[in-house]
């Protein structure tokens, strides 16, 4: 596979992107913007690894953003306790933890496949 060698103005701005769409993940009140944060950021990352020459190994990329996963599934996690805690739990926000929980796992599981088949 031939490697593109991306400026450094690249870097910063892939990275970049990343960041934004892993916070927009975290702080939006719709369910389709945080999926599409979480797929963006995806897509982002991997065309990071695969495209980028790196002076880290891709090992401390992937547990960078599974690092990242885990501070935004604990981050929804604490909202649901606070609001039971509240007592303003509701099925929409449920669902949306749910879901958004369920899609970050999923996420992972593909970049540790991945991970495992370079």
């Amino acid at each position: 596979m031939m490697k593109l060698y991306l400026s450094r103005k690249t870097h910063v701005l892939m990275l970049t992107i990343l960041y934004v769409s892993q916070v927009i993940t975290t702080y939006s009140y719709y369910l389709y913007t945080s999926i599409a944060g979480i797929i963006v950021s995806t897509i982002i990352l991997v065309l990071y690894l695969n495209y980028a020459k790196l002076h880290v190994s891709s090992a401390e990329i992937y547990a960078l953003f599974h690092l990242l996963s885990l501070i935004i599934v604990s981050a929804v996690a604490i909202s649901l306790v606070i609001q039971i805690l509240l007592n303003q739990l509701t099925l929409y926000t449920t669902l949306y933890s749910a879901t958004l929980i369920l899609s970050i796992t999923l996420v992972n599981l593909i970049i540790m496949g991945l991970h495992r088949r370079r």
